[in-house]
């Protein structure tokens, strides 16, 4: 069985973050656009709780 590049992780685990962060992104305007604005507001608030 022949070793695998560095390379070729490095690509793998290029791809892979690439993937999930259009996935994060996809499924946060998703959700927006379903939720609408009163539910941006409450996030708002929840991130100036959390600061």
């Amino acid at each position: 069985m022949p070793q695998m590049s560095p390379m070729y992780w490095l690509m793998l685990m290029f791809y892979f973050i690439l993937t999930m962060v259009f996935l994060m992104t996809f499924i946060y305007f998703y959700y927006f656009s379903i939720s609408g604005s009163c539910n941006i507001n409450m996030i708002k608030h929840q991130f100036d709780w959390s600061w």
